[in-house]
């Protein structure tokens, strides 16, 4: 169950809590964190003190963690989206195009615009991991919907891209095209762009047939294939986009496709079925990571937890460990991890990572075992539904705090330079009637 949810629900602070529960804050973080540590009484006292109750909150969390519809982490951009239109309205009606781009310091409406379109995409989410590290198991656990079905092994040799069906545009008929290898992923909306890419299209098995390998041979495309493009029914995708990354290895590090999709990635989940097995190539991906994962806590106003954007999961938390092996797994593994990142040379991170706080970012997940994914889903959920989309209005609130204040300074400097000509032109008529009246006084004299 979210605990944290539940407390923000009701807006109390973790101080105030704490105080209500008799505890340190420090003790309501920590439970937050990891709500298996915390005792049963304290949860239902916490709860009540919520406006819930452990029932409740029980349905609450299984109807978020369905697996049999994915994660609902709910509408969070609905009304975000509605206020971005009227906006994009107001902006075309206040300020017309033509009445400021040619005049140096005026309020650009083209910027603006680009600003809007730029507000509406919703975050991303890449999910990577080596051959077998059950990347389709999380995705499954992410979507409801079983991407490759096959029984055999599910191994991606295409990055996937995948959005809401609500998105699928009209000159995309079909739910998958498979892409050539000249695809750039920031220009998903371009439909020149992604009809000169397409090798074919259709439906899941079109996906299973050219994006995986379990693929039928006897299909020739004329190109090699380098993209999937997906649009599917899930509710998580609500809150975000969501990119399969081919196996660690597939591809090389030139591979352009791959770098874009780092570089779109604003959440970054990595699978491994082995984390008290670590191998090269896990630390090398986890290097990658840690080069391009977005410090977004240190964004003005985001309120962003320290390494929130990043989920390591061992995807083989079955029944077959105790919680305790469980534990002693992450602490090696974030221990390994962080000993790599620190001594690879060259390591050009954002972040500033701490072995603590990468143990804290390892979770575990078995798909028929709930506990072993209450807190990756409570944790996820909580970035989706609630950080994310605070990091967006911390953007749109700034962003258009800085334009009205650049207009209001425009408009201020519009009305000084109006008055000093006035006060010229005022000046000139006054000449001008002085001079006008010697005139007419030299022409009386003649």
């Amino acid at each position: 169950m979210d605990l944290r949810r539940a407390r923000e629900r009701v807006g109390l602070t973790q101080t105030e809590l704490a105080a209500q529960l008799n505890v340190s804050q420090s003790m309501v973080s920590r439970y937050e964190t990891n709500v298996g540590q915390a005792p049963f009484d304290l949860v239902v006292r916490w709860l009540s003190a919520c406006g819930t109750d452990l029932a409740t909150a029980i349905r609450e969390f299984a109807n978020a963690v369905d697996l049999g519809g994915g994660l609902d982490p709910g509408r969070p951009y609905e009304l975000l989206d509605r206020d971005l239109i009227l906006i994009e309205r107001h902006i075309k009606t206040v300020l017309p195009e033509s009445s400021t781009a040619m005049t140096p310091g005026a309020p650009n409406p083209k910027k603006l615009e680009e600003l809007l379109r730029r507000w509406r995409k919703k975050p991303t989410v890449l999910l990577s991991g080596k051959i077998e590290s059950g990347k389709f198991r999380l995705a499954k656990f992410l979507l409801g919907i079983d991407l490759v079905p096959s029984r055999n092994t599910k191994t991606t040799t295409l990055p996937m891209f995948i959005r809401h069906l609500d998105e699928q545009p009209q000159w995309q008929p079909e739910q998958v095209w498979i892409l050539d290898s000249t695809f750039d992923p920031r220009r998903w909306d371009d439909e020149d762009h992604c009809a000169g890419c397409k090798l074919i299209s259709g439906g899941f098995q079109t996906l299973r047939d050219h994006g995986s390998r379990v693929r039928d041979n006897s299909i020739r495309l004329e190109r090699a294939a380098g993209a999937a493009l997906i649009y599917v029914d899930s509710r998580v995708l609500h809150a975000c986009d969501l990119i399969v990354l081919p196996s660690t290895g597939e591809t090389g590090p030139e591979d352009t496709c791959l770098n874009i999709s780092f570089r779109l990635a604003d959440i970054f989940i990595y699978a491994s079925a082995r984390l008290d097995h670590l191998e090269y190539r896990d630390f090398d991906a986890m290097l990658d990571i840690a080069r391009w994962l977005p410090c977004v806590e240190s964004e003005p106003s985001s309120l962003f937890p320290t390494l929130a954007n990043l989920f390591v999961v061992a995807t083989n938390a079955n029944k077959g460990f105790s919680d305790k092996e469980l534990g002693k797994i992450r602490k090696r593994a974030a221990r390994r991890i962080f000993r790599y990142l620190k001594e690879s040379s060259g390591s050009d991170t954002h972040q500033s990572f701490s072995e603590d706080l990468l143990e804290s970012r390892i979770f575990t997940f078995w798909e028929k075992l709930l506990k072993r994914n209450t807190r990756l889903a409570a944790e996820l959920l909580d970035v989706l539904s609630t950080h994310m989309p605070r990091r967006l209005m911390a953007s749109v609130s700034s962003h258009l705090a800085q334009f009205e204040k650049d207009g209001m300074d425009f408009y201020a400097r519009q009305g000084e330079t109006y008055s000093r000509i006035r006060r010229g032109l005022n000046r000139l008529k006054r000449d001008a009637d002085e001079v006008l009246a010697r005139e007419e006084t030299r022409n009386d004299n003649l």
